[in-house]
């Protein structure tokens, strides 16, 4: 199957949040970013994808707005720090930028272990025939980039679960 990028708000289809040029605007006020910006369309979107992935390993306040959408947003009932309702038409400027910087971190990282699934974290079992990684499912969002993990908080207290164990995010 031919891979398809799709970052419609809500989509059945969707596979990410930010469209590639999000992401590049986002990269454009960094210094050294060369490493984005000289990738090809194709690669961005499928960063973007991976990264999307790894978002959709976390559990968020609210319910997602359709039973159809194949991402975790957008929200119903998911609140800010100061109580304010995000749009459930729109995806949170912060979350595309958080998606940027796990898609930077995977390209640039030499020590990232992505599943097919997007998680990443822990090796906890690792079989060489198959190539099957698994990863202690605690771990998983602790590995997160502090960057990442700083604009996810935006979202306010308790806002992320590990779709395997409940646990407040610690600042």
């Amino acid at each position: 199957m031919a891979f398809t990028f799709d970052s419609t708000v809500g989509g059945a289809s969707t596979n990410s949040y930010a469209t590639v040029t999000e992401a590049d605007d986002y990269f454009d006020s960094f210094l050294f970013s060369d490493d984005w910006t000289d990738l090809s369309t194709l690669h961005k979107q499928k960063l973007l994808t991976m990264a999307w992935r790894v978002l959709n390993t976390l559990r968020y306040g609210g319910d997602r707005v359709t039973v159809t959408q194949n991402s975790d947003f957008p929200r119903n009932d998911l609140y800010d720090w100061d109580g304010n309702d995000y749009t459930t038409t729109t995806i949170p400027a912060f979350l595309k930028d958080a998606q940027a910087e796990i898609a930077y971190y995977l390209l640039s990282t030499d020590n990232r272990y992505v599943n097919e699934l997007g998680e990443y974290g822990t090796v906890s079992t690792f079989k060489g025939g198959a190539q099957t990684v698994t990863f202690d499912p605690t771990t998983l969002r602790d590995n997160l980039p502090t960057k990442v993990r700083d604009l996810l908080l935006r979202i306010g207290p308790n806002i992320w679960k590990s779709k395997t164990r409940s646990r407040r995010l610690a600042l």
